[in-house]
């Protein structure tokens, strides 16, 4: 409240129209004018929020019509950034505890009018500097957007490379080492395109500018390079430190004359401009991004808001694409689309993003009809029977909505956002098939609390491993640990993947996470040079579909002059089978590696075994509940006995987890388990100091 001559929009919540006037009087009087409403209804709550942006709410603790926890739950269903003040009779700290842990910024004692004052100016200064922060982000986020685009048209030749590898090149710097695209370079090691008589003097060369960098005072690398053509192809390269996607790197500069006429000429990948789907009328994938960045930009800066629908068909490739074929898909795309269509208006803005999912862009902003927008177009599409190419197909849609509004920051968090709505909805039904419609709705405070020490983490490496043995009964000498990951927070709390995976997976940053771990992995590997020891290491399906993980790997693994036999990947049944088609590929890039692989989690599915006849694994680690029940009741045991039973005909190496005690462990070696896992034999600890050779199985 800087200015005493712009009032702030209040929004008073509680059951006394005379104390709502007292409170305006108040702010009045003070020097502190505000446009008020009163609101004690939810209906009234969510009209309100839908019409225009409001600065702050203040809420009396012991309102009946509209509880404070369903007011700031609705909040959080229209993603606003509007503070909570409660009111509280009670003189003691719980109130204050019990508000905060609610949502609510802050919790001041009623009539304290000088206390509320202060509190209501802080608050107001906070959101406003939270929108100045919001603008800073969108703007670097434009800045960057335009450099990434800048760097892609350059007809100087540029590239990053990390470790060795290229993890970027643009147009012109694939088309002067005499490649047709930059995807050719994608992952690829720079000394495996280099001449061999070549390849000292890079090593040198690069070593020197890592210790040296940029104050050497030549950082030019000229060199020979192999083109696919079997041309050796001469390149004057200027070294600089740089960062890419917030990576540390090597930038490599060449200049722009080295491109030839033919080449600029020829490329295929600038300038191309994407039209609308002719096939359904609708917009592109392209368009939609461009759209939803305009929109985002105009509704910060004119407080309005829109709507955005994420339409996901369930297993679209499974349940269309795999019986009818591609033909056949677009057809009941086609149909679906109409359905969109006949339930839009004209002003919304429909598109196609890939197969099998839409997305609407809508001006109305009623989260209640929105919300029956959506529910009315996944149930039209369930109750649809598609008949195509002599088949009839029955599917269901998985519908995400968020508001775009003044928090939004880019088109990416916007998907984001509707895509997550869509997971949560997912896993509330047991088929996991949505078949209805979701609104997005922030994480608790606690979330953002853990994607603040994870990116804290991420920053200064604080991560740690801990190593739990894995006993073999059987007699091998092989001295297996499990590698558990454990993050570290900033009152040096040591927290477990399950607590702060879904903050990583909402920052994108899982597959960074496996990475560092796998190299830290490979670093106490080569530690343990000589020693018959394997490591299990846990990878998510996030590394399972990313393609550039196999080439960073095998450049990791030369590099530390480590046996990949040594390692051991393991990743959980659900996620394989979700990521089939992946699985496959990597799994076989790894078995040709020398890399042992292991299904974690096995036998919850309704047919488990049916997984192995798709793809080859080492290792099979049960799910954990299998023992648990064992535990329990030592004569539930036929389940996990025959499960035994089928994977020792197929040769599998079988790890029973979670033995928590000794009683079970003589049944598991009559069952024919091979190893057994858990804190009765040892607890994950720092340091592989397992004295294995005391077993006596």
């Amino acid at each position: 409240m800087s200015s005493a001559t712009v009032p702030f929009r209040l929004l008073i919540i509680n059951d006394s129209q005379q104390e709502a006037q007292r409170l305006t009087s108040m702010f009045q009087n003070s020097g502190n004018p505000c446009r008020a409403q009163h609101i004690n209804t939810e209906e009234a709550f969510n009209k309100t929020l839908s019409e225009q942006n409001w600065d702050i709410v203040i809420a009396d603790n012991n309102t009946n019509s509209l509880p404070p926890v369903d007011a700031i739950r609705t909040i959080r269903k229209h993603n606003s950034d509007l503070p909570v003040i409660l009111l509280s009779d009670d003189d003691q700290k719980r109130p204050v505890i019990d508000g905060l842990k609610l949502g609510a910024c802050d919790v001041v004692e009623l009539d304290d009018d000088q206390h509320l004052l202060l509190v209501v100016n802080r608050e107001l200064e906070n959101k406003k500097q939270r929108k100045h922060a919001r603008n800073a982000e969108r703007k670097a986020r434009e800045i960057e957007q335009l450099n990434r685009q800048l760097l892609d048209r350059s007809k100087d030749g540029i590239a990053f490379m990390q470790d060795g590898m290229f993890i970027y090149a643009n147009e012109s710097f694939s088309n002067m080492c005499g490649h047709d695209g930059p995807d050719e370079l994608d992952c690829v090691p720079l000394m495996d395109i280099a001449v061999s008589e070549d390849q000292d003097k890079i090593k040198k060369t690069l070593k020197q500018f890592s210790l040296k960098g940029d104050c050497q005072s030549d950082n030019t690398l000229s060199c020979h390079l192999n083109s696919p053509k079997g041309e050796t192809i001469p390149l004057n390269i200027e070294l600089q430190h740089s960062q890419f996607d917030d990576e540390a790197c090597i930038q490599l500069f060449v200049k722009g004359q080295n491109i030839s006429a033919d080449m600029t000429a020829t490329s295929p990948s600038q300038d191309v401009v994407e039209t609308s789907d002719e096939a359904n009328g609708l917009f592109t994938k392209t368009q939609l991004h461009n759209k939803l960045t305009q929109l985002i930009k105009s509704d910060s800066e004119q407080e309005k808001s829109h709507a955005f629908f994420y339409i996901d068909i369930d297993k679209f490739e499974e349940k269309v694409e795999s019986i009818v074929g591609i033909d056949g898909a677009n057809d009941v795309l086609a149909t679906i689309a109409e359905f969109i269509q006949k339930h839009c208006s004209e002003e919304d803005y429909i598109a196609k993003i890939s197969d099998g999912v839409f997305a609407v862009i809508s001006n109305e902003v009623h989260l209640e009809k929105l919300l029956n927008t959506g529910n009315i177009i996944a149930e039209h599409i369930c109750e649809h029977f598609f008949e195509v190419k002599s088949k009839t197909l029955k599917l269901t849609a998985s519908i995400g909505i968020t508001l775009i509004n003044e928090t939004s920051l880019d088109a990416q968090s916007v998907i984001k956002e509707a895509t997550q709505a869509i997971l949560s909805l997912r896993k509330q039904k047991d088929d996991g098939l949505g078949n209805g419609a979701n609104f997005f709705q922030p994480t608790e405070d606690n979330q953002t609390v853990l994607i603040s020490s994870l990116q804290k983490a991420l920053k200064e490496d604080k991560f740690k491993l801990l190593f739990q043995p894995i006993i073999s009964l059987r007699g091998d000498e092989t001295e297996r640990y499990e590698v558990l990951l454990r993050m570290i927070d900033e009152e040096s709390n040591e927290i477990s993947p399950s607590h702060f995976m879904q903050a990583a997976a909402s920052m994108n940053t899982i597959s960074k996470i496996d990475r560092w771990v796998t190299l830290e992995t490979i670093k106490h590997l080569s530690n343990r040079e000589g020693a018959k020891v394997q490591l299990v290491t846990t990878l998510s399906h996030q590394t399972l579909c990313d393609k550039s993980f196999i080439p960073w790997l095998k450049v990791a693994i030369k590099a530390a002059k480590v046996n990949p036999a040594a390692l051991i990947f393991q990743l959980q049944e659900a996620e394989i089978t979700q990521h089939l088609t992946a699985a496959k590929k990597f799994f076989g890039d790894c078995s040709s590696m020398g890399i042992e692989l292991c299904i974690n989690q096995f036998g919850c599915a309704l047919e488990p075994l049916s997984l192995l006849e798709h793809i080859d694994v080492d290792h099979i680690k049960i799910d954990g509940s299998f023992s648990m029940e064992l535990q329990e009741n030592s004569e539930n045991k036929e389940a996990l006995e025959n499960l035994l039973k089928e994977l020792h005909k197929q040769n599998k190496i079988t790890t029973i987890p979670l033995v928590e005690n000794a009683n079970i462990i003589s049944k598991l070696w009559q069952m024919g388990a091979h190893c057994i896992q858990g804190h009765y034999l040892q607890p994950p600890s720092a340091a592989m100091d397992y004295e294995f050779s005391a077993e006596g199985a």
